[in-house]
């Protein structure tokens, strides 16, 4: 099978070649990685139970995904005193007038209810007349009253809040310039001695986005030229080294072509899949080169490149076959599932560690074996191999095969449980 499969590669290698490359190329608009998409969607269907739930409620209660603005000052009169009042009233009206802002609740919009005499209601706001009355005055009304304070000021008076809440069917397109144009608002017209401070789900998930791409333009510079080393280093050629940044890229763009094609969208964990490929592309690339140098040196460049194809087809397939089946809940089942996908994580982690770590991988196993000298800089893994191989791999083999029983019938398990408790829930 393997040899007729590379039989079929050698002798399509320019179309199948040219094929690949083209797709890759036609991948590159979808592939977006400076977008991260964090809106509940992109965590729970819209078919999920528990999703339209929670739009029944927003629809009659309004959302709970708010901006919340926190203003410290070092005393209580800094905070209400006429400068900064009057610096709440200000930001406080700009702020609403951004787009996608539905309401303000601070100081500046909060209004005292007061029974009158006659069994009438006083409603009037809290800084009515804010140039001719006495800030101390508003003081003691706002910390007077149980539903100001502890919610929009704190009881000793020295934080004051402002509670930003949105059209949560728009947020999401506009998120990041609608939280920065806040940012703007509020900063630099800060009154001294006043600090700002910002949280919220809205807040948090722009904070994720920022942290995840800041790190992917730091880290991947000198990732990249580290992984560009260690290949250079281990064949000393600069054409296997750029044959395998070409490999890695293609991949990459494949892969994130066809995850866009499907509608999955780009979010904090997909944002790992980069590095995920990149870590199984050179280690696939560098055991397909190593064994092309040792079958070239028996014949020519076709004998080399089928029997490359022909012995690394079934280690390349086992290794696939061993590692999708545990991330198969990622792709049909919520979130909740994710508790026992990070034991399968644990699981497949450490028969891979002991693979990859004591040369159990079948291709480095026998290369170690039959020719120790292939390899260009000797590792313990390869030492280890050639010590006690057979066993060494049956045991890694065997672990990892343990390892997806487990996982698919624990999978199994969790998708009858979770038929149940929904059949119990709709009846009751």
């Amino acid at each position: 099978m393997s040899a007729r499969l590379a039989e079929f590669i050698y002798r399509w290698r320019l179309a199948l070649s040219a094929l690949i490359i083209a797709g890759a190329i036609l991948a590159i608009p979808r592939v977006n990685i400076t977008h991260i998409d964090n809106d509940i969607t992109a965590w729970f269907s819209r078919e999920d139970p528990v999703y339209k739930d929670y739009e029944r409620f927003r629809r009659e209660f309004g959302g709970t995904r708010s901006l919340i603005i926190a203003l410290k000052a070092e005393s209580a009169d800094r905070i209400f005193s006429r400068e900064t009042l009057g610096f709440l009233d200000r930001i406080s009206s700009d702020i609403e007038r951004v787009d996608t802002v539905q309401r303000v609740a601070s100081l500046a919009t909060a209004t005292l209810v007061r029974a009158t005499p006659d069994g009438g209601l006083d409603v009037r706001p809290l800084l009515e007349d804010l140039e001719r009355t006495d800030p101390a005055d508003i003081k003691a009304r706002a910390l007077g009253d149980d539903l100001i304070r502890g919610d929009l000021v704190s009881d000793d008076a020295t934080v004051t809040a402002l509670i930003v809440s949105f059209d949560e069917d728009r947020i999401d397109s506009v998120r990041g310039g609608v939280i920065q144009t806040i940012h703007d608002i509020v900063d630099p017209r800060l009154p001294p001695g006043v600090k700002a401070y910002y949280n919220g789900s809205l807040e948090i998930s722009e904070t994720y986005n920022r942290v995840t791409l800041d790190n992917q333009q730091k880290f991947t510079p000198p990732i990249l030229l580290f992984t560009l080393g260690a290949i250079f280093v281990t064949f000393r050629s600069w054409r296997k080294t750029l044959l395998s940044i070409v490999a890695i890229t293609v991949s990459i763009l494949w892969t994130l072509g066809l995850y866009s094609l499907m509608g999955f969208s780009y979010n904090v964990l997909s944002s790992m899949i980069v590095p995920l490929i990149v870590v199984l592309a050179i280690a696939d690339d560098v055991h397909i080169m190593q064994h092309w140098d040792e079958e070239r040196r028996r014949g020519d460049n076709e004998h080399a490149f089928k029997a490359t194809v022909a012995h690394l087809t079934a280690p390349l397939l086992g290794a696939s076959a061993t590692t999708a089946p545990p991330r198969c809940p990622w792709t049909s089942r919520p979130p909740v599932y994710a508790r026992s996908i990070g034991r399968r994580y644990l699981m497949m982690g450490s028969t891979s560690l002991a693979s990859s770590s004591f040369g159990n991988h079948p291709v480095g196993m026998k290369s170690a074996v039959s020719r120790p000298h292939a390899m260009n800089a000797p590792t313990f893994g390869m030492t280890m191999a050639v010590r006690n191989p057979p066993k060494a791999w049956t045991r890694a083999l065997l672990l990892d095969f343990c390892a997806t029983l487990v996982s698919i019938c624990e999978l199994i398990i969790e998708i009858l449980l979770d038929q149940f408790f929904r059949r119990r829930s709709a009846a009751g």
